[in-house]
């Protein structure tokens, strides 16, 4: 099971969000990821929440206690989910075996 599967099943409240497909088909890439915790604390960076990312590359990020920020990046993050640019990757009460 992908780490970031385990860590949203660990973390109460947590919603994990990826880039929808593509209506017409193109490819899409979605590199930057982002974690807001109440909306007072925020991370941004290049890395995926991956073991082997966690364990093998080297990565850039930003951490930032925040609440302004912490705040836009939530607004930004709802309003592509709004869009349809991201969407769930579980369902919320769904579990992974």
């Amino acid at each position: 099971m992908k780490l970031s599967i385990k860590l949203s099943h660990e973390i109460p409240g947590c919603r994990l969000l990826t880039l929808a497909d593509a209506a017409d088909g193109t490819y899409q890439v979605l590199h930057s990821k982002f974690v807001v915790v109440d909306a007072d604390w925020a991370f941004v960076g290049s890395a995926n929440f991956s073991d082997a990312a966690i364990e093998k590359n080297v990565e850039l990020g930003l951490q930032a206690h925040s609440r302004t920020l912490a705040r836009k990046i939530l607004r930004d993050i709802q309003a592509f989910e709004m869009q349809g640019v991201l969407v769930p990757v579980l369902e919320p009460g769904s579990r992974v075996s």
